[in-house]
């Protein structure tokens, strides 16, 4: 941001036959890892990759706005195009750092569970109709883990075996329908 206001004080041309050709090729590999990184990132559901990938979509980005300053420059003479775009990149790199740290944060402290998802556990425990009634049920979602404990009211007849299946069989289905969950 410094060097922007620097150079709009003082202009200066800039070369940009070579830079293009850099740019361009920096753009096209960068775009092949970011995207293999990002699905990778999608099929385990995993935080560190997917930081990484938002960290070479801001590579990725930075390298299309230089691109495109560098053709501006070429195109009509106009220098001051480079510092201007690297002005909005600058802005653009400081919103996207402020919603990292907040999706960082999010991954480390403990937090409910979605809405939707709760009511899922809800109707996996009203379809079991050997149970009699639930309580102390309580989530969380810490990392990529659903954390689920509930109690379970089974009738007074039954054995610990018998009750123990039923804790079972409904902690399959859960675990099932909100991968992962513990």
């Amino acid at each position: 941001v410094i060097s922007t206001f620097k150079f709009f004080q003082k202009p200066e041309a800039v070369k940009v036959d070579v830079g293009l050709w850099i740019i361009v090729a920096c753009t096209i590999m960068g775009a092949l890892v970011m995207s293999r990184i990002n699905q990778a990132a999608k099929e385990s559901n995993s935080f560190a990759l997917a930081s990484n990938a938002q960290h070479l979509v801001v590579d990725l980005l930075t390298s299309i706005g230089v691109l495109l300053a560098l053709l501006v420059t070429k195109l009509t003479g106009w220098v001051y195009a480079d510092p201007l775009f690297g002005l909005l990149l600058s802005l653009w790199l400081c919103f996207s750092s402020v919603r990292m740290i907040h999706n960082a944060f999010n991954e480390v402290i403990d937090r409910h569970i979605d809405p939707i998802e709760l009511a899922r556990i809800k109707e996996i425990l009203a379809s079991e109709p050997e149970l009699l009634s639930y309580h102390k049920l309580r989530t969380r979602h810490s990392g990529n883990w659903h954390y689920i404990d509930v109690h379970l009211v089974v009738p007074r007849t039954w054995s610990v075996v018998q009750g123990h299946d039923l804790a079972d069989r409904v902690e399959k289905t859960i675990e099932k329908e909100l991968t992962p969950a513990i």
